[in-house]
């Protein structure tokens, strides 16, 4: 933070190095090193883990990472300049996860305490108290499977926009942070890993801002990280488990219809009915409906990816709400309907009911 400052105020170092100053003053001991030096050494250790990636700022088209791209290119395939002023501000940063569970490794204290889940209290065991009780850890977690040993890690991951400089800030910026599940609950927002941060006028492309982060997500989850403990050789695989995001944001990652559309929810593929002539509402039905699956999302995207070259109307490409393949389906050890946080369908079950009552309270006309 006072790096950027410095940099947007052009701010001399002797400005800089007294902001630190202040900062401790603040908090009553030195928590920061305030002198230029140690903060140019903060910041020479971090430079290796941020890429930067570019795209095409017309069409959105991934060019690579800063540093990889031929020098020859000029134009995009879509015939835009890449070289150009918005062009050179079309990018996004991912942080690599590989480095900063390698320095986690390297703390005690997180070792120590990734033990807990074999550690932890039950209060009762017909209860879900922690992600553990869920289906899809116990899956892992039982005889052979990956999360049996204890150096095997898993994390649920979140991404929402919010305005850079207050509600009246034009640019939005999206940052993916990551949380290790196997950490006690006081402990996870403690060493809580950021992944990727995009900044622009708009809501980014999760098709494109999406791709890196799954790309090293794979990676974690098969090659996986090699470290000493004990003096011994450990390779640890770390695996995506959940995806933690509000109702907006989960349509983006998904690729599906906005939560009030028709073919709007991400548990059932059922059409819901619409009355009061404002939005959809999903009535609360009679008998059972059917449930989405991983599988069902996968081929409903595949079908309307093929829908691209046979119908112009976007509105109508889309098949049971999905508008196409969503990054997140090339995510190993990732469910797109069980690993995403639910309650959707109770929400509107909770909002049509209040609409209904409002609406026999409510004098006529």
């Amino acid at each position: 933070m006072c790096l950027a400052l410095g940099l947007r105020h052009k701010l001399a170092w002797t400005v800089i190095v007294d902001i630190l100053r202040m900062i401790n003053r603040l908090f009553g001991q030195d928590v920061i090193k305030a002198t230029k030096y140690f903060f140019l050494k903060y910041m020479e250790a971090g430079k290796g883990i941020v890429t930067y990636h570019m795209y095409c700022h017309y069409c959105h088209n991934y060019l690579g990472a800063r540093g990889e791209l031929d020098g020859d290119v000029e134009v995009c395939r879509c015939g835009k300049s890449v070289k150009d002023k918005k062009a050179k501000k079309s990018f996004f940063i991912t942080l690599s996860l590989e480095e900063q569970l390698r320095d986690l490794l390297k703390d005690k204290t997180f070792v120590d305490a990734i033990h807990y889940r074999f550690t932890r209290k039950r209060h009762r065991e017909d209860s879900y108290e922690d992600i553990y009780d869920g289906d899809l850890y116990s899956k892992l977690s039982g005889p052979g499977g990956l999360l049996s040993q204890w150096y095997n890690l898993s994390y649920t991951f979140n991404t929402d926009g919010f305005p850079v400089g207050g509600k009246s800030g034009k640019q939005t910026c999206w940052p993916i942070y990551v949380q290790i599940n196997e950490l006690p609950p006081k402990m996870r927002s403690k060493f809580m890993l950021l992944a990727g941060v995009y900044v622009g006028r708009h809501d980014p492309n999760m098709q494109l801002y999406l791709h890196p982060f799954v790309q090293e997500a794979n990676f974690l989850s098969t090659q996986g990280i090699n470290w000493i403990f004990n003096n011994k050789k450990i390779n640890t695989k770390v695996i995506p488990l959940a995806a933690c995001v509000d109702t907006p944001a989960r349509s983006k990652i998904l690729n599906m219809t906005l939560f009030s559309g028709a073919y709007g929810c991400t548990i059932s593929p059922n059409n819901p009915e619409s009355f009061f002539k404002i939005g959809v509402r999903y009535t609360l039905p009679l008998n059972a409906v059917d449930e989405r699956t991983h599988d069902g999302i996968v081929m409903d995207a595949a079908k309307s990816h093929a829908n691209k070259t046979l119908i112009r109307n976007k509105k109508n490409r889309k098949v049971r709400g999905v508008k196409g393949p969503s990054p997140l389906q090339n995510l190993m050890y990732f469910d797109l309907v069980k690993g995403v946080s639910g309650g959707r369908c109770l929400r509107r079950l909770s909002a049509q009911r209040t609409n209904v009552t409002r609406g026999a309270l409510a004098p006529s006309g």
